[in-house]
Order: C-alpha cells, then structure tokens, then sequence
C-alpha cells in the first residue's frame, strides 16, 4: 500500500515532465518519418516537412503522406495544372509548353492491373470495371 502512494505521488509530481518527455520523443518519431517520406517523394525542401512532423505528429505524417509524389509525376509527364484540371495545354517546370498524354497513364494502369491479375486468384468484379474502362479510354 505505501509504495501504491509513492508511485502516485511521483506521477503527480513528474506528470507534465513525462508528458513534456512523450510529445518530444513522438515529435522526433514523426519529424523522421515526414522527411523520409518528403524525400522519397522527391521534394527539394524536406525541412519543411520535417518541422510539420515534429509539431503537428501524426497529423503532419498524414498530410506529408497525402503529398503528390514528384518523381512518378514527372516519369508520367504530369505537369501541376494538370493534376488541377486546368487547361489543355500544361506548361512545366522548364516553361516548355506540353501536351497531355494519357497514354502514359493508361500504360501504367494496364500494367498494374495485369501485375494484380497474376497475383490475385481470387479477384472481384472490381478488377473487370478497371479494365474495361481503361481500354475505353
């Protein structure tokens, strides 16, 4: 019983050190995280996203995650304004006009889907939509 007070007296004294103590070593965790993930994405400033992960946590690991990820975009020719919507002509980072290809896109979509169908016995009807809709396409 006495060492049952002791603890609780302990806790009551330390509780915000500790507190204080979990937010930084959660901070840390997640600053890691964000700026390997904002490199993995190809992002030039990753200290950006490294401070969004230590003070936000897991809210700014979610947003870094939910980031465009530069390097496929640029593989597939996919400027900004294209992944916006806006215009038929899209300009990119060079300032060279371009024009949309969707077969790029289309490709890799067919590729994913037949990689799916190779590894999946059991697939749904899901599967059968996709590819249909993209050989509309």
């Amino acid at each position: 019983m006495d060492s049952f007070i002791e603890f609780f007296t302990w806790a009551s004294t330390y509780f915000w050190q500790v507190l204080l103590l979990l937010y930084v070593l959660t901070g840390i965790l997640t600053a890691c995280l964000c700026h390997s993930l904002s490199k993995g994405k190809q992002y030039e400033s990753n200290s950006g996203h490294t401070a969004l992960g230590f003070f936000f946590g897991i809210f700014g690991l979610i947003y870094t995650a939910g980031l465009p990820d530069l390097g496929v975009r640029a593989a597939l020719g996919l400027s900004e304004a294209s992944h916006a919507g806006v215009g038929s002509t899209h300009i990119d980072r060079t300032g060279q006009s371009m024009e949309p290809d969707d077969a790029a896109l289309i490709a890799v979509i067919s590729a994913a889907v037949a990689r799916y169908r190779e590894t999946e016995e059991n697939h749904g009807p899901d599967t059968g939509f996709v590819v249909k809709r993209v050989r509309r396409i």
